[in-house]
């Protein structure tokens, strides 16, 4: 028996429909799959590559689609990789509700799989950015002095290559927390604020 995964071809009001139909045709990848229910875990893992090398094609921006070597299928970006496993997660979860028993084993082999990918991906993001943090002395010297007076801060202060300065997470941040607060003692001038929504 097969099961088919159908994934969502790139959208014709997509500007870059075009460019990213020929690059599927070009990598010989379709977004329908049909995956059979009696797949080994390995099997079932190379055809989920398969299923995410369309996705990213599909979720790819302009910068992406112009860099995509022919044969680097990804990942290209934290952005498009995310998109791509959030697509085929929802794609396979909505199969995995109406499967039968004997479909239910490879789709949940799948389910899982996706959801340690999604895992990796900010796992890797985070090693990248941590490699290129480098608090030095005078910064150091600057949260302890803020922290001293009352900053209360879920920042560090790191170094992005090609960005420069900038904050990165000491920790987990969900919605609506809040990362930084400055007490109103410490504002040399109210001019220089700006409005935030975050």
């Amino acid at each position: 028996d097969l099961l088919v995964v159908r994934l969502p071809s790139p959208s014709a009001e997509d500007p870059l429909h075009h460019d990213k139909k020929k690059l599927l045709e070009a990598r010989k990848l379709s977004c329908t799959f049909q995956v059979p229910i009696s797949s080994s875990p390995v099997d079932a893992c190379k055809l989920l590559d398969q299923m995410i090398h369309a996705a990213r094609v599909a979720h790819m921006d302009e910068l992406e689609l112009y860099f995509a070597g022919g044969d680097d299928y990804g990942p290209f970006s934290a952005r498009n990789e995310l998109e791509s496993l959030n697509l085929l997660l929802k794609t396979i979860n909505t199969l995995l509700v109406a499967a039968n028993d004997g479909a239910k084993g490879v789709l949940q082999l799948l389910v899982d799989e996706i959801v340690v990918r999604l895992r990796s991906v900010g796992l890797t993001d985070k090693l990248q950015m941590a490699l290129q943090t480098e608090n030095h002395e005078i910064e150091d010297s600057l949260l302890k002095w803020g922290e001293q007076h009352g900053v209360k801060s879920k920042l560090q202060i790191a170094f992005f290559e090609g960005a420069g300065r900038g904050m990165l997470a000491s920790e987990d941040l969900g919605v609506d927390d809040i990362a930084l607060e400055i007490p109103e003692s410490l504002i040399i001038s109210e001019e220089l604020l700006c409005q935030s929504d975050m």
